[in-house]
Order: structure tokens, then C-alpha cells, then sequence
């Protein structure tokens, strides 16, 4: 009766760990970083930005335990972050702030991303971003301010030019 307990007991295992194995959520996770197309006020000393990211998580298994540590030419408010889980085929975005220091018309930042897949085993990817200034010669300020689009009605079927399907449809 011993051995028939063992016996079951190691069938049960191997079932276990073949089931574990073969589950595609048990996959490792495949991590990826990119820095949102974004322009900054590089040129702008002493101008505090928010550096955004996005995470990505390509494949069906599951990143836990994720963290984040950065480096930059900027000075970072927040160079290491604890990020949690991203799920399969799922992503989050990353919020980094920072100062400019030093200005220029590119920023660098080098990121490494670490995680633990469901299996226990650590993984990590590290990206290097270069950031892009904003133009110079533009004020941004006043810029903000400004209403893109006139409220104005419109008068004429001129100001429809190419758009005369829309008009057919009201």
C-alpha cells in the first residue's frame, strides 16, 4: 500500500508539471519599453517634464514583480519604480519625471526593466532612449493658449471644399 501511494503521488506530480508546462499562460513574459513619440523642452533649463513609456508584454505569459530603474542626462525625480504585474498581451504606461539641467536637443535615458515570470525564473530587458526637444523658436506658451479652430459658423459651401459627401449625408 506504500508503494501504491508513492506511485500515485508521483503520477499526480508528473500530471501537475506537464499541465504547468504545457499551460501557454506559464510562457515566460516578453517585455518590451518604448518612449511615447513625445517632445520635450530639452532646451529649457530648469524645465521639469514628465518622461513617458510604454510597457508591452508580447507574450502569453505573465510578468510579476516588475521594476524599473532609470538613468538619464536629465536629473529623474523617480529613477526606480515598482510597477506590479502586466498580464498576457497586455502593457501599462510609465510616467517618469524630471528636470532639465543640462540643456540640449536630445535627452538620453537607459532604462532596465526587470521582471519574475510565473515559473520563478527573472528576466530583464534594458533599452536606451534618446528624447527629442521641442523647436525653439516656438512659443509654447502662447501656443497653449490658442484656440486651433475658429467657432465661427460657417457660411459658404466653399469651406467644404472636398467635403461634399458629408454635406449630401446632413
Amino acid at each position: 500500500s506504500k508503494n501504491y501511494l508513492a506511485e500515485t503521488c508521483a503520477k499526480l506530480a508528473r500530471f501537475a508539471e506537464t499541465r504547468f508546462s504545457n499551460d501557454p499562460a506559464n510562457q515566460p513574459a516578453e517585455l518590451s519599453i518604448q518612449a511615447l513619440e513625445k517632445k520635450y523642452p530639452l532646451y529649457e533649463d530648469g524645465a521639469m517634464v514628465d518622461l513617458l513609456f510604454a510597457i508591452r508584454n508580447a507574450s502569453n505569459g505573465t510578468a510579476t514583480d516588475i521594476s524599473l530603474e532609470a538613468s538619464s542626462t536629465l536629473d529623474l525625480g523617480k529613477p526606480e519604480q515598482y510597477l506590479g504585474t502586466v498580464g498576457p498581451q497586455d502593457g501599462i504606461e510609465v510616467s517618469i519625471p524630471a528636470t532639465v539641467e543640462l540643456p540640449d536637443d536630445l535627452g538620453l535615458v537607459t532604462l532596465t526593466l526587470k521582471w519574475t515570470n510565473l515559473d520563478g525564473t527573472r528576466s530583464q530587458v534594458v533599452h536606451e532612449a534618446e528624447l527629442s526637444s521641442q523647436r525653439k523658436d516656438i512659443d509654447w506658451d502662447e501656443l497653449s493658449a490658442t484656440q486651433p479652430f475658429s467657432l465661427e459658423a460657417i457660411r459658404s459651401e466653399r469651406a467644404f471644399i472636398g467635403r461634399h459627401e458629408t454635406l449630401r449625408s446632413l
